[in-house]
């Protein structure tokens, strides 16, 4: 995902946003005295913010993302790659060598595949161990880990390497990212098998 840091947003702008956000009839309506809004450029979105929602006050917390444009326009990131697949075309994506990192970072953070969650694995902090593991496996794990890299950049598409977290396997695949942000998995390879960490599908 992008880089940039969260900032919070003041009161006037939250209420502006909410009254925008609380037009989807599918949500609760947040209240702007109780909500949190926390905004986050884009680097492959110019006119659109990433926002993380919360309202703390309820039991459980309510929080949802969205991506918000300058004159408020929203879309609902619910956890399918069709919101943004839509984002792509409205915003409308802006891919580049410099930026298509980010961008397969942000879409992998926010889909949810039809198996299961795909959680890019590019160190050992990515990671969610059940019980951490001994230092010479960490070690053995960590060189066998694939950060998302950059292979090729035709001219359509860019074909990138990662590893990636798939329930309790550590796998590596090839991706194809078109030129308005679809992306294709392939080339799946296990590393390693019946890894003690967490089910990352009920951290959404």
């Amino acid at each position: 995902m992008a880089h940039a840091l969260f900032k919070k947003l003041g009161v006037k702008e939250t209420k502006d946003i909410l009254s925008s956000i609380n037009g989807h009839a599918e949500l609760s309506n947040f209240k702007p005295e109780q909500t949190i809004i926390m905004a986050q450029g884009l680097s492959f979105y110019p006119g659109f913010r990433l926002l993380d929602i919360s309202d703390m006050t309820t039991i459980p917390e309510k929080r949802i993302y969205a991506l918000v444009s300058d004159k408020h326009e929203s879309i609902l990131l619910d956890y399918t790659n069709e919101p943004i697949y839509a984002a792509n075309e409205d915003a409308p994506i802006r891919l580049d060598t410099g930026v298509v990192a980010d961008y397969v970072r942000f879409f992998f953070n926010f889909v949810r595949g039809a198996y299961g969650r795909f959680v890019l694995a590019e160190s050992l902090d990515d990671i969610r161990w059940q019980e951490e593991p001994p230092l010479n496996a960490r070690k053995a794990i960590a060189k066998m880990l694939t950060p998302l890299t950059l292979l090729e950049r035709l001219p359509e598409n860019y074909i990138m390497e990662a590893g990636f977290i798939f329930r309790d396997s550590l796998i590596k695949a090839k991706l194809d990212i078109d030129h308005k942000g679809k992306i294709r998995m392939y080339d799946e390879e296990i590393i390693i098998e019946d890894m003690p960490i967490m089910d990352e599908d009920l951290n959404l």
